[in-house]
């Protein structure tokens, strides 16, 4: 995307009735309601011809230029096949990417290392002392050892052992 906004492309609005703007490639979503006019924006190049065609109700710039910095920040199902992207422009996204950038930084000095040589999860794992054997911990290990016993030896049951008959067995 930011290369489309680098490449400083032309928008284009186009007024039309909902079935041309999708035999033109515009994607309508399923149970939206449209009138009998829709606005459609295309921006963008490709080799293979347009970039981006969406119906679209909102305010727009006059060229991909005018966004700025694109980020996406987040992106998720919107049914099937069709995702939703959440993304920042212009200066919430400088904003947005220099409070990351400060937070990295204040991590990898707390970490003693760098933001470009990065401490890397599993260096910071192998750091960190395993957590204390608590009494509940301990109990919950020699039951998970107890489970394992049974489950290999056919043996079941608490006090009195008596064999488990499986079938096949």
């Amino acid at each position: 995307m930011n290369a489309q906004v680098r490449g400083n492309g032309a928008v284009t609005t186009l007024l039309m009735t909902p079935d041309d703007a999708i035999a033109m490639g515009a994607m309508a979503l399923f149970g939206e309601k449209y009138g009998d006019e829709v606005r459609v924006v295309s921006m963008g190049s490709t080799e293979d011809g347009t970039y981006s065609i969406e119906l679209c109700g909102g305010t727009h710039v006059n060229a991909l230029g005018d966004i700025g910095l694109f980020k996406v920040v987040g992106e998720g199902a919107v049914s099937s096949g069709i995702r939703r992207v959440e993304a920042l422009t212009g200066e919430a996204a400088r904003a947005y990417l220099t409070s990351r950038d400060d937070r990295l930084r204040e991590t990898a000095a707390v970490l003693k290392s760098t933001p470009r040589r990065g401490p890397g999860a599993r260096r910071i794992a192998a750091r960190r002392p395993p957590p204390p054997r608590t009494r509940t911990r301990r109990r919950e290990e020699g039951a998970r050892a107890r489970r394992w016993w049974i489950g290999r030896s056919g043996w079941a049951g608490t006090g009195r052992r008596r064999r488990v008959h499986r079938a096949g067995a």
